[in-house]
């Protein structure tokens, strides 16, 4: 995620002007091709509990690009295949 809006998003949020650091990561998440799913979660949980929910849905997207990304080792200390990565991008 391109640093500017991780900085604008953290400036508005110790500002505490929650609503447009909300704002800013939704930008972020669709200039980072985020899945649409995520940007409506993140959109519902802010419009219906607010930023603490918010919050939670953005950890759980995180999450879900570290199941995506990371390539866990194998038990001979070799970079282990993703398979479910390398089937979402054709490799």
């Amino acid at each position: 995620m391109p640093l500017f809006f991780t900085t604008s998003a953290r400036y508005y949020e110790f500002k505490g002007d929650y609503d447009e650091a909300a704002a800013v990561w939704k930008q972020a998440m669709m200039i980072e091709e985020t899945n649409p799913k995520w940007v409506a979660i993140l959109k519902q949980s802010f419009q219906k509990e607010g930023y603490r929910s918010f919050v939670r849905a953005k950890a759980g997207w995180l999450e879900s690009l570290i199941e995506r990304d990371y390539v866990y080792q194998s038990e001979r200390g070799q970079p282990a295949r993703n398979e479910r990565f390398e089937r979402e991008n054709f490799i």
